[in-house]
């Protein structure tokens, strides 16, 4: 017999029926990645008012578990809780095989207690305070969303093979409402109504398609009845490379206004995975996020992950293999100080790795 997975699962619950509930998506990132999104967050925060995060991870690593919950500890009114989906996830493909829902459209089961709630991705920096999200009206739908800008002027070229796809293959009625998942106000009491094996089988595909649809699609083709559009404020992408920019000038003209009056005062500013370690054109964009990140204890993660992403094939292979080690085993890290254990200084193995990594 082999255990896998056997801390206990704590069913997690509201602390506090009138604090704003958000849902933070760190799931397929490094979890250091978040800093800049919650450095952010707690500067336009209301001191007046109670909040909860709820960070959605697998298995996070100790050190940034600690660094995040000290963070937040300077703040009263700020409740900080993490929520490892792994166990969720096996349950789900368990029941259902490999599927394909987005996770944001799991939340109604994932966190079964909550009603009302913010979920985010982890590339958004925060300019406004989110009670002013939090609290606006859904008119009776379950989905509070903006609209997708970038996938929006992709449908709007000449090249027609998304536009197909997206009416034909997802049955998505109408492609210039489609709205972006990384900013999302969720009715989840009114989402849980739906059929969670409804939502399986509207998402399969068959078995002879070529193109594997991507989150925009699927949680347009899942949601696409029950969503009120927000405001482009509160999903504003920065417009930080030249492929965004094409894009967001094939957009329909009424949409790009509104990015535009959007992006002078964004209310969530939000990033494409790259952006920030590209200067491709925002260098105001990427100067914000820098110095966010500068003379804090996670700096040389961000350093080693900008040398990785961004000048590897500059680099000579000990360059690479310092900046992948630093990455994967920081400084003041569990895993660091773990492997200091397993291969002491004086041994051979440390002496060995010496003398390659730093020959005479």
């Amino acid at each position: 017999l082999y255990f896998d997975k056997t801390d206990p699962v704590q069913p997690l619950t509201p602390q506090n029926p009138d604090s704003i509930k958000i849902f933070w998506d760190i799931t397929n990132v490094p979890e250091f990645l978040l800093y800049p999104g919650l450095a952010t967050f707690v500067s336009h925060i209301d001191c007046g008012k109670k909040y909860e995060i709820i960070l959605l991870n697998r298995q996070i690593d100790s050190y940034i578990r600690k660094y995040y919950s000290g963070f937040v500890k300077n703040y009263s009114n700020i409740t900080l809780h993490f929520l490892d989906i792994s166990f969720f996830e096996a349950e789900l493909e368990e029941k259902y095989g490999k599927h394909m829902i987005p996770l944001a459209a799991l939340l109604p089961w994932l966190a079964y207690q909550y009603d009302r709630v913010i979920y985010l991705k982890w590339n958004v920096m925060i300019q406004r305070d989110l009670s002013d999200l939090f609290n606006i009206s859904l008119e009776g739908k379950a989905v509070g969303a903006a609209k997708d800008i970038y996938y929006q002027g992709k449908l709007n070229t000449f090249y027609k093979e998304d536009k197909n796809f997206a009416i034909n293959k997802m049955g998505i009625k109408n492609i210039f409402s489609v709205v972006n998942d990384r900013v999302l106000l969720l009715d989840l009491s009114a989402l849980r109504k739906l059929s969670l094996d409804d939502l399986v089988d509207k998402v399969k595909l068959e078995s002879d398609d070529t193109r594997i649809p991507n989150e925009i699609e699927l949680f347009n083709a899942l949601f696409q009845n029950k969503i009120k559009v927000l405001p482009q404020n509160w999903n504003c992408i920065a417009s930080t490379n030249g492929d965004i920019r094409f894009y967001l000038n094939e957009s329909p003209l009424e949409l790009s206004g509104a990015w535009k009056k959007a992006s002078d005062n964004p209310s969530i500013l939000a990033f494409e995975e790259n952006a920030p370690w590209f200067i491709d054109g925002d260098v105001e964009f990427y100067l914000n996020y820098w110095n966010l990140i500068r003379n804090t204890p996670l700096e040389e993660l961000f350093n080693n992950h900008l040398i990785v992403r961004n000048a590897g094939n500059k680099m000579d292979a000990k360059q690479i293999t310092w900046a992948y080690l630093n990455t994967i085993f920081p400084k003041g890290s569990h895993r660091r100080e773990k492997i200091k254990k397993i291969f002491p200084k004086k041994g051979i193995v440390y002496r060995t790795l010496k003398k390659i990594m730093n020959p005479k």
